[in-house]
């Protein structure tokens, strides 16, 4: 005897165990979809505005460091050349600059850096030449809550100079500006949803009346007419379309009552 089968659903109705998918948005209105569709999208670009935004603020910021640690090292380089260098080395922009010798002893530096141990080893120190650009180190052993950017430039005599400065202003800025942004963001959504609310419910406001004037039509047998919006739009034209229908369905009508008399 063969196994019975499970029966399976009516085409055309939902099986009661597993909900159809969209479903709950389905049933609701189209002012509703219509703004919450709207509002997604500008969510989604908003956001990304705002995280590209915020990458490219911090990458200016990161830049004018490293110029200033770049334009630093170079003084100190043509000061070290020149034989002009002072112990220790005056910095007044902040910048953190050691002069280390070929055999590795740091011989000028500015005032509060380390003069025993390099900022960077010799194996940074060389990739850091070999790249060509700057590099990011923990500042907290040198009492700095904030990575260093630092600059390596040659001179010299195998001399190596290194630039470094804080980016704890980048780390404040970009911190300033998120949480304008946390702030802003949900109450520019909350504006923008309002808003389109607003609007699509104007803009749907004359199929509203276009429907009540239909429902009056089919409980009263007397004339009448659809309403008419003044814009000239898409709606105007289907309420002129169904006006001109039942123009006709009207005269129809009549036509048919003096047939019968």
């Amino acid at each position: 005897m063969a196994a019975e089968r499970p029966a399976k659903p009516a085409p055309g109705r939902p099986h009661l165990g597993v909900p159809r998918a969209g479903q709950w948005w389905r049933r609701r209105d189209l002012r509703f979809r219509l703004t919450a569709a709207a509002t997604a999208v500008f969510a989604l670009a908003l956001t990304t505005s705002a995280f590209v935004m915020v990458r490219l603020l911090a990458g200016e910021l990161l830049q004018t460091i490293d110029d200033d640690a770049h334009q630093r090292a170079r003084t100190v380089v043509a000061d070290a050349d020149t034989g002009r260098l002072t112990n220790p080395i005056v910095s007044p922009e902040g910048t953190m600059v050691q002069v280390i010798e070929a055999d590795q002893r740091i011989i000028h530096a500015t005032a509060g850096t380390d003069r025993l141990v390099p900022l960077l080893s010799p194996a940074e120190r060389e990739r850091a030449l070999r790249l060509a650009k700057p590099l990011s180190i923990d500042g907290r052993p040198y009492g700095i809550a904030a990575p260093l950017r630092v600059v390596v430039l040659s001179a010299d005599r195998g001399r190596t100079v290194i630039a470094a400065k804080s980016s704890a202003e980048v780390e404040r800025s970009i911190t300033t500006t998120g949480k304008v942004m946390h702030l802003g963001i949900p109450l520019l959504l909350v504006m923008f949803a309002w808003t389109t609310h607003l609007i699509t419910g104007r803009t749907l406001r004359p199929i509203m009346e276009l429907r009540r004037g239909a429902a009056d039509i089919t409980g009263t047998a007397r004339s009448r007419r659809l309403p008419v919006p003044e814009s000239r739009d898409e709606v105007h034209s289907l309420a002129t379309t169904l006006n001109d229908m039942l123009s006709r369905l009207e005269a129809a009508e009549l036509r048919q009552r003096a047939l019968d008399e």
